[in-house]
């Protein structure tokens, strides 16, 4: 989390409608010296959304503005945010709005004071600084500080792992199971998988040749999942999966709807992308982990028998309950874009 100083909120009047199910502006910086760059290579102003809510926001018709009269705006084009999601979007006066390319609005923030808020479609203010934010200063941001998630994993890369490549419809029988006997399968530690370099800590290599599926197994502890409001796979992968918790399915990509022990990736996912983790919601998560001991386990396919390679490399991670309160200050070390 960024280091924060409180600021009295007598700087600030939210409007009323103000609800934690819209997105906010988390976090704002008016002189912007050496934090980000923008698509230009410039070093413009920036406002940071995020959407503390459990669903997706679609932005199209919302808009920014530092008109305190709501005549002059910026508008969002048809784009997405996602829930827990931040997203960065440049005061650079530069004026776009391209769904696949940073957004930049028309306007620049005031460094000496100013006001700024965030319009839903229908023009009201879902969240404000106003009448007026406080001056600001070099590479110092400002807003709400403790909307940032404290991230947990709890599975982490390079973790002890156990495969077993099937030769039958009887080999690890139950396998997906917390309680499943693994102590013959094959150990070592994730990425599981073949010719992917020092990224493998399990070689499954001897399926070349031979079947399209790999079974992994993946113990994980849990604590204090009440305290959780997100959990996430975090997988780079290659060429398809599905992952299941404790025996239920929790995702899956690039597989057949039903699997059998020999089943494979109906397409070939690319090398260029393999090593770029993706994330997956576990949705149900309290219902799926248990306080102690889990178990992932993965199903790994290949695209052909004759695949040249497979990678499963797994995180999962957790993010502890936002609590957004009704604090403003100065955030000494920025951080537009991220989890924290």
């Amino acid at each position: 989390m960024s280091r924060f100083l409180l600021l009295s909120t007598t700087f600030l009047l939210l409007n009323s409608s103000l609800t934690w199910a819209n997105p906010i502006i988390s976090e704002f910086m008016a002189v912007n010296r050496s934090t980000i760059v923008d698509d230009d290579n410039d070093r413009n102003d920036w406002i940071e959304l995020f959407n503390p809510s459990g669903t997706l926001i679609n932005l199209q018709g919302w808009a920014l503005t530092d008109d305190p009269k709501h005549q002059l705006k910026w508008t969002f084009p048809n784009i997405n945010l996602r829930s827990k999601e931040y997203r960065v979007v440049f005061a650079s006066g530069k004026n776009r709005a391209g769904t696949n390319a940073p957004l930049h609005t028309n306007f620049k923030l005031n460094s000496e004071t100013g006001y700024l808020a965030l319009l839903n479609a229908e023009g009201l203010a879902v969240y404000e600084f106003g009448p007026n934010y406080p001056k600001q200063f070099d590479d110092v941001s400002f807003g709400k500080g403790n909307t940032k998630r404290n991230e947990v994993i709890l599975l982490r890369e390079k973790s002890p792992a156990k495969a077993l490549v099937p030769k039958s419809i009887n080999d690890g029988k139950g396998w997906k199971e917390l309680d499943f006997d693994d102590s013959s399968w094959k150990q070592g530690k994730t990425g599981i998988g073949y010719d992917y370099g020092n990224r493998v800590g399990l070689d499954v290599s001897t399926m070349r040749n031979s079947t399209e599926s790999v079974y992994i197994r993946v113990p994980f502890n849990v604590a204090n999942i009440s305290e959780f409001e997100e959990v996430i796979l975090r997988l780079k992968y290659e060429d398809g999966f599905t992952a299941f918790i404790n025996g239920k399915k929790i995702s899956s990509d690039n597989a057949p709807r039903t699997l059998n022990w020999k089943s494979g990736a109906p397409q070939n996912r690319p090398d260029s992308i393999a090593t770029t983790p993706v994330e997956f919601n576990i949705s149900g998560f309290p219902n799926l982990l248990l306080e102690g001991k889990n178990i992932l386990a993965i199903q790994g396919l290949n695209n052909q028998v004759t695949s040249s390679d497979l990678l499963i490399h797994p995180e999962i991670i957790a993010y502890k309950k936002t609590e957004v309160k009704d604090t403003y200050g100065f955030m000494f070390q920025p951080s537009p874009g991220k989890k924290k």
